[in-house]
């Protein structure tokens, strides 16, 4: 579950918890813990097996500006996806739903999108279709970069 930390005066912030998934592709284990402290991550739960080929593609033609954000982009997807994708986006499988019920991702929604900065805090939360998932992934390279410019202690 998230987690809310008490930082700088009166302000709180939803830490995301950690979770080690295995890579579609070669089958190895991801953990996001091996990101913190040193990259922000965009990542796309994917619970609607019908979906998860289209949110794959269309995170694959946005890795490039999270590439240039020095961001991860990561999409967890429930079962394997069939079309082919560019590395480094990471697409793993969390085949009994774990890291969705840790997230809370509601049950409804087809992709829920998170944005955490390099510490794990919560800096962007949605959930829409796949079809809605091009004008998402702007808002949360935005706010990923916007994370990275403040001062984490007083989020200035």
């Amino acid at each position: 579950m998230m987690c809310r930390l008490k930082t700088v005066g009166d302000n709180e912030e939803d830490i995301a918890p950690n979770f080690t998934l295995p890579d579609v592709r070669n089958g190895q284990p991801v953990s996001s813990a091996a990101f913190r402290q040193k990259k922000p991550m965009g990542l796309l739960l994917v619970q609607d097996v019908e979906v998860a080929d289209r949110a794959v593609h269309y995170a694959s033609e946005w890795l490039s500006h999270f590439c240039e954000a020095h961001a991860v982009l990561t999409v967890v997807v429930r079962r394997p996806v069939t079309v082919d994708y560019p590395e480094p986006l990471l697409v793993l499988m969390d085949s009994n739903g774990s890291v969705f019920e840790q997230y809370e991702c509601p049950l409804d929604a087809a992709v829920c999108v998170y944005g955490l900065d390099r510490f794990g805090a919560v800096v962007y939360l949605a959930s829409c279709g796949a079809e809605d998932l091009p004008a998402v992934l702007p808002r949360l390279q935005d706010a990923i970069e916007l994370s990275e410019m403040q001062c984490p202690e007083c989020g200035v």
